[in-house]
């Protein structure tokens, strides 16, 4: 596997996650001020949702060796 599509999958997998983080804390917000409980019960799967794509792993082929 070439190092572009490599990174291009580093790139994808961060920036989902990253999203996702933004949004979730974007609900724990709104859940906290507007609508408490349906706001929170909203942001735990983002948040969770986040945590799994950041931490991911990636194609054997584009795994640093540890």
């Amino acid at each position: 596997m070439s190092a572009l599509s490599c990174f291009i999958e580093r790139l994808s997998k961060l920036s989902i996650g990253i999203t996702l983080l933004l949004f979730g804390l974007g609900l724990v917000v709104i859940g906290l001020t507007v609508i408490p409980v349906f706001g929170l019960v909203l942001a735990a799967p983002v948040l969770l949702a986040s945590g799994y794509f950041i931490k991911a792993h990636l194609n054997r082929e584009c795994q640093i060796a540890e």
